[in-house]
């Protein structure tokens, strides 16, 4: 089946820290504040993707937002408080996104509507600013473990999408009973993380390519081989 590639995913880099504005002096007000944050995480959002997790500083960060540490304190305790921020600003987006895209038409069957899910999830996930966040923090957990709980707190969020209908498939005695969030995880493991993790090496494109369509389809047959109900004999 035809799927269009994903453009380049310098295309995908934050833009530009955007502009405050001038404030007056005294506590911000609800939307000053609101764009403070905003401000913070647009710029490390983009030193962390060019310098890396080590190498970004808070000075830096707070220089280039012309603000106080104090006002960068109010927000995050610590860089990897700000690193989880972002990861989940980044993910949220993804998943807004995302969730327009994983209905099952009418008349789709249940291994086209899996694959198309597959390839779709697939290109968000080897878009360059996603593996680059990706690579910071597998890097990073061995020196702040806490980190774990947002790579795993990422996964979750991808495998909620399609949880419901995991479950009506379930329903419609397509494939047997199991606790649909596994199922999601397995599918999503064996469809689009292997992929993410080649892409995450650099030996593979930051886009899906023809055999990626072809692989995943394949890769699908396998999952619904593993799932599909069976008549006891």
């Amino acid at each position: 089946m035809p799927h269009s590639k994903q453009p380049a995913d310098a295309d995908r880099t934050p833009p530009p820290p955007m502009k405050v504005g001038s404030r007056t002096r005294g506590r911000p007000s609800p939307q000053e504040a609101q764009q403070l944050t905003e401000l913070i995480l647009s710029i490390a959002r983009r030193l962390f993707i060019e310098k890396g997790f080590e190498e970004t500083s808070i000075d830096e960060i707070c220089a280039i937002g012309k603000m106080s540490k104090k006002t960068f304190y109010a927000r995050f305790g610590e860089k990897q408080d700000l690193f989880r921020a972002v990861v989940g600003v980044l993910v949220n987006e993804i998943i807004l996104d995302a969730r327009s895209k994983v209905g099952r038409r009418p008349d789709e069957n249940l291994h086209d509507y899996l694959t198309r899910v597959a390839l779709d999830l697939l290109s968000y996930a080897i878009r360059a600013d996603v593996v680059a966040l990706d690579r910071l923090m597998i890097a990073a957990t061995p020196k702040f473990p806490g980190l774990i709980k947002t790579y795993e707190g990422a996964r979750r969020s991808a495998a909620d999408l399609i949880v419901p209908f995991i479950a009506e498939a379930q329903a419609r005695g397509e494939i047997r009973e199991a606790d649909p969030h596994k199922v999601a995880e397995h599918f999503l493991g064996f469809t689009v993380m292997e992929r993410m993790r080649t892409a995450n090496f650099g030996v593979e494109p930051n886009h899906v390519t023809d055999e990626d369509v072809a692989t995943t389809a394949e890769r699908v047959d396998v999952f619904l081989n593993g799932y599909l109900r069976r008549t006891p004999i």
